[in-house]
């Protein structure tokens, strides 16, 4: 239902654990809700899913209330955000919502569904985050993957504001070296 022809966090998520990392956490801040992502692990207690998405946006999924189902329940956090949410909002759902459930969870690598299409220059995204928030939120998840000494890696997902999705990605790389 989305952009992408392959889910490359996905394809990640089951790699590294072929590798042996036994738990895996995905951190997804694309404007879009990961419905894909979401489906192949509604089931399945080995992969926390974390979203902050626009809502009710395109896909249209992501409501709070879809929180996985049998082994996997209790797996998947939506923070489902409205259009206009600022930096102060996102840094704070990161600050406890994503810290909080990243640490319960204790996962042996955390991958990243980079989204820079939150970013409020962006020409598909309805969200007011600036180049500073997501600088923020990214050093958030990178203190937190090295507080647990996990490995750490970035997908890039959307962005299609050439100049902040860069800024993005380069304060994102940044991140990950200073950490």
């Amino acid at each position: 239902m989305g952009f992408c022809i392959f889910n490359n966090i996905a394809i990640g998520a089951r790699k590294a654990q072929s590798l042996g990392f036994k738990k895996v956490y995905i951190a997804d801040f694309d404007v879009h809700h990961p419905n894909g992502t979401q489906h192949a692990f509604y089931e399945d207690d080995t992969v926390f899913l974390f979203s902050t998405h626009c809502y009710p946006y395109y896909p249209g999924t992501g409501a709070k209330e879809e929180i996985g189902f049998g082994k996997g329940l209790g797996y998947t956090l939506n923070v489902p955000l409205r259009a206009s949410t600022d930096d102060k909002t996102y840094i704070e759902v990161y600050e406890n919502n994503f810290i909080d459930s990243f640490k319960a969870f204790k996962p042996d690598i955390l991958l990243v569904s980079a989204g820079y299409d939150l970013h409020k220059d962006d020409p598909l995204g309805p969200m007011n985050v600036t180049s500073e928030g997501i600088k923020n939120i990214t050093n958030i998840i990178t203190k937190a993957a090295k507080e647990l000494n996990i490995s750490l890696i970035f997908t890039l997902e959307g962005g299609y504001n050439y100049d902040a999705t860069a800024k993005g990605i380069l304060d994102s790389i940044e991140n990950m070296v200073n950490a």
